[in-house]
Order: C-alpha cells, then structure tokens, then sequence
C-alpha cells in the first residue's frame, strides 16, 4: 500500500476542513457523534469503511438495538407501563435517531472522499494524471446510449 497516496489524500481532505487522523494502512476521518470513516487504498481502490466508536457501523447499531430492546423488554416484562418504561422507551427513540445522524455523516463523508479522488485525477497511484485543461466533465462516459422502444402491440394511454 503506498504510504505517498495516503499522505496526499490526508493533506487534501485537511485542506477542505476535514479533521484526519493518519495510521500506517489507513486514514481515518474524524466526525461528530463518536464516528469515523476509514479511508483505505488497496490495488489502486478506494475503500471507505464507516465506524461507530471502534466498531464497524452495523455492528455498533445492532448493538445499540440489541441493548435498548432488552432494557425496555425487562422494564416493561417487569413493572408494565411506569414512568421509567417511558424514560427508556423515549431514550430508546432517541437512540435510533442518534443512529439515523451517524449513517448520514458518514455516508456524506464518504461521498465527499469520493467525489475527491474523482475531482483529483492521479491521486490513487494507478491513475495517470490527466494533461491540464483536459479534465472530462462529470457525466460524459464512453458508454453507448440506449434506445427505448415500445413492443409491438404495445399502445400509450394516448393512442387511441
């Protein structure tokens, strides 16, 4: 894994404000919330791995689920409806939107991660960089294009 094209990508992100924290096989971008994205290349990809805490991020909110259904099962299995059921349940709601929060930053900051490799041709070692002045613009791909057509038989609600 170079180490040149991880030092690049930090020293980049840094310059767009993001808070970056280097390692020996990735980078690792900082968010609120007690997340972060792990910035990996290997064989020339871009790899971006969200994390709560110092778990994976599926696993943290699993485990958040698992925790906060077991506490308000018991409470309620226990006591029936109470006021501390109700606390539990209304921190258990707030848990779930603490999670939805985390899934958005870290899905933004991986797209930010994306959308700068692509703006930065040559900054993964096996993309040559291009001439100046000959960047393609977004969405102008090699790909053919594609022709629609309308089975035989088939009628519009505006035919007649």
């Amino acid at each position: 894994m170079p180490d040149s094209t991880l030092k690049r990508l930090a020293a980049r992100l840094e310059r767009l404000g993001m808070v970056t924290a280097p390692f020996h096989d990735h980078v690792a971008v900082r968010l609120p919330l007690l997340c972060h994205v792990r910035v990996r290349v290997e064989h020339g990809r871009l790899r971006c791995d969200p994390y709560t805490g110092a778990v994976g991020r599926t696993r943290g909110t699993a485990l958040v689920f698992v925790i906060f259904t077991l506490i308000l099962s018991s409470t309620f299995g226990r006591d029936g409806i109470t006021a501390e059921a109700l606390t539990i349940g209304f921190m258990a709601v707030l848990a779930v939107a603490w999670e939805t929060i985390r899934y958005v930053l870290t899905e933004s900051c991986i797209t930010r991660v994306q959308a700068l490799v692509l703006a930065e041709p040559g900054l993964l070692d096996d993309d040559p960089p291009l001439p100046s002045g000959s960047r393609p613009a977004l969405g102008t791909g090699t790909a053919p294009a594609t022709e629609v057509r309308r089975p035989e038989g088939a009628r519009l609600r505006d035919d007649a």
